[in-house]
């Protein structure tokens, strides 16, 4: 996700979110994804995953849900001009179908996206226990958590449609000289959207998509220190990181409008490649959904460098 904001946008109000997966139709398996001004210099990559999976979505059988979709962000999106959207009918199976969708601005890809969907069914089942967590009304939203550090930056007032929550780091201060090791920094964040949303799977997928893309690559500084929106406090300068690739795989149905804990981190980073992941748990404690992410950190705060081994 992009981290620089551009100084003279209008931030509309919230809700804000939904709006932006309204999608146009405007041709055979063709369609046209709306902006938001969202105060960014370039588009956030989890609206451009989102709406990617919305425009697949509404060319498969309602009998089918998504279950994974692999991107690589290929070039900054203009936020001035809406993208188009070109679905691929790749395969049709019985259980399975295949997409392949082609984000394009001005003429050229932004981004490429397969998506899969598949028909529900008997098998094989298990997952990882949920973790151990207090409820996320006992945490500080991460607003809340961030007037210790100075207060959030400028680059997050896009989000508001999104309420988020944050486990706050043990490290004390927030950014600090010593390195941590990113085997000690799995990070939790709540996230959801906070009023209630019709009952369209599509739709609640397309949002955890979109909310998997806000938090996850700055889980690639919490190793050094630097705790998700403390910006502030890191020389005034905030660090700007982009993704690379992007892939999320669902198990089970999605709820946007509840609470959805993301337990993530990020086990490894070299030559400015971070790569992260994510669990994401529903309230009643099944695992729904899994994301990686490999981002770059271009302009890491001062005194961030590599973790210890």
């Amino acid at each position: 996700m992009n981290r620089h904001p551009t100084a003279q946008q209008h931030f509309s109000p919230a809700p804000r979110v939904p709006a932006v997966l309204d999608l146009s139709r405007t041709g055979p398996d063709t369609f046209l994804g709306p902006q938001v001004s969202m105060g960014m210099s370039r588009v956030f990559g989890g609206q451009v995953l989102a709406q990617g999976l919305m425009a697949a979505g509404r060319t498969v059988t309602d009998a089918k849900t998504a279950h994974s979709l692999h991107a690589y962000f290929l070039r900054a999106g203009d936020p001035a001009e809406p993208i188009h959207y070109r679905v691929e009918r790749v395969r049709d199976g019985r259980r399975l179908s295949s997409r392949q969708v082609t984000a394009e601005q001005h003429g050229r890809p932004i981004a490429t996206m397969t998506t899969s969907f598949a028909a529900t069914g008997g098998g094989v089942c298990h997952q990882l226990h949920p973790p151990r967590s207090i409820s996320p009304e006992q945490v500080p939203t991460l607003e809340e958590a961030a007037v210790r550090w100075g207060g959030l930056g400028p680059a997050w007032r896009g989000f508001e449609a999104l309420e988020i929550r944050i486990n706050p780091l043990t490290v004390d201060p927030p950014v600090s000289s010593r390195r941590i090791g990113a085997e000690q920094t799995t990070d939790r964040v709540w996230q959801r959207v906070p009023f209630p949303l019709p009952p369209d799977q599509l739709l609640h997928q397309a949002l955890l998509v979109y909310a998997s893309d806000v938090t996850i690559l700055a889980a690639a500084l919490v190793p050094h220190g630097v705790s998700v929106g403390c910006e502030q406090i890191v020389g005034g300068q905030a660090w700007d990181g982009v993704s690379v690739d992007h892939a999320v795989w669902f198990h089970g149905p999605v709820r946007a409008d509840e609470w959805m804990l993301f337990e993530q981190l990020s086990p490894a980073a070299q030559d400015g490649r971070a790569f992260t992941r994510a669990q994401v748990f529903a309230p009643d404690g099944s695992m729904v959904a899994s994301v990686a992410q490999e981002g770059l950190i271009l302009d890491a705060p001062e005194g961030v460098g590599r973790a210890a081994p």
